[in-house]
């Protein structure tokens, strides 16, 4: 069994042993030419970014998986990249909430790419629906833990013998600090969290990035919202603030990392 240690981010007492985890702060190139790295929710949000972002970093390969198809707005954005980078994407339309349909998108994406292997996961699929606790019935959680929970499981069993350089999956702080109205949110982040070590534990790769608030999707210029957050703590990530983050994510071997650099102090 791999012994997973733990990072301390912050410390007040000096005989405190802090973690022998290494970041790296200026990582080569983190993608390889001529494999694929699979987004799920990449066509909105923190998972377009993150397609930007593997684009940009060297990843010649990206599929993404969405249970939406692709706009017209979005297939020009995505043709823009590949003429950009001289690389290639596919867009999988599939619930990655439902077993087959995870089987078939990675057999989709194996045809589309034939001499490439998959080398990279990243789990951005999200819903949400909040509510304070009282007013969750089993139905709301479901809807929510669904594409987090039996995604990074569907996903973990489809690429079990892949050998996955990556296996990221995009929580939340709400994890571990809470948050009035999402607990079935937190749950399911939470989830990911665990799961991600019991990866380790396989030997496998495995890490969860637990997000702060995000100037993309929902909270995209939703300025009266994002002051509410400053007031309560917290500064809103910018996509700059994201593409730096993302990075000394994966580069850390630590099983989860939160970005608490944003909170305000």
């Amino acid at each position: 069994m791999t012994t997973v240690q733990q990072i301390v981010l912050k410390q007040r007492v000096s005989n405190c042993r802090t973690s022998d985890i290494p970041l790296c702060s200026k990582p080569g190139q983190l993608f390889k030419q001529n494999c694929i790295y699979i987004v799920t929710g990449g066509l909105s949000g923190l998972g377009l970014e993150t397609v930007k972002f593997i684009a940009h970093n060297g990843g010649s390969c990206i599929a993404t998986l969405s249970r939406s198809s692709v706009s017209n707005e979005r297939q020009f954005e995505m043709e823009f990249l590949q003429r950009r980078y001289g690389m290639r994407i596919i867009n999988v339309q599939c619930d990655v909430s439902v077993p087959m349909q995870v089987t078939d998108a990675i057999s989709k994406i194996e045809e589309a790419f034939p001499s490439s292997p998959i080398r990279g996961v990243f789990h951005s699929a999200a819903v949400l629906h909040d509510a304070f606790i009282e007013n969750l019935d089993q139905s709301l959680f479901r809807k929510v833990l669904q594409p987090k929970v039996k995604g990074a499981i569907n996903l973990h069993r489809a690429t079990l013998h892949k050998g996955l350089d990556f296996f990221v999956s995009y929580s939340s702080i709400s994890s571990f600090i809470g948050n009035p109205s999402q607990s079935n949110y937190a749950a399911a982040n939470s989830f990911l969290d665990m799961f991600c070590h019991y990866r380790r534990n396989l030997g496998l790769t495995g890490q969860s990035i637990n997000w702060g608030p995000l100037n993309v999707g929902l909270l995209l210029n939703k300025d009266h919202f994002q002051k509410f957050l400053e007031a309560k703590g917290m500064m809103v990530m910018d996509v700059c603030d994201i593409h730096e983050a993302v990075p000394q994510g994966v580069n850390n071997k630590s099983v989860t990392i939160g970005e608490l650099i944003r909170l305000l102090k």
